[in-house]
């Protein structure tokens, strides 16, 4: 199983825009969370900064980026999308989820 990272600017968005747009990734199963898959704080789960976005399961780059544009192009809004296959993760400062 793969793990993509997407990066999606919207442009001239404000963060209402952003809130809607989280709606649209999320129906194709894309999620601004990620959880912690070992060390000490296995299983906490973050949220990602604003624009960007996470998915897995069995897909390629192409696939990702496709769904990634679907969602975009629903949002009527300019954009541009970097997406980025994973083999690990490392962070700094994320918000802790209330979950």
């Amino acid at each position: 199983m793969a793990t993509f990272t997407v990066r999606v600017e919207l442009r001239r968005a404000d963060s209402e825009d952003y809130e809607q747009f989280d709606e649209l990734m999320e129906r194709e199963g894309f999620s601004r969370q990620i959880t912690v898959s070992e060390g000490k704080d296995e299983g906490t789960q973050y949220y990602l900064p604003a624009g960007e976005y996470t998915i897995s399961g069995q897909y390629t780059r192409p696939q990702v980026l496709h769904k990634a544009k679907a969602a975009a192009r629903r949002s009527g809004k300019g954009f541009a999308l970097l997406v980025t296959e994973s083999k690990g993760r490392a962070f700094y400062g994320l918000a802790e989820t209330e979950d």
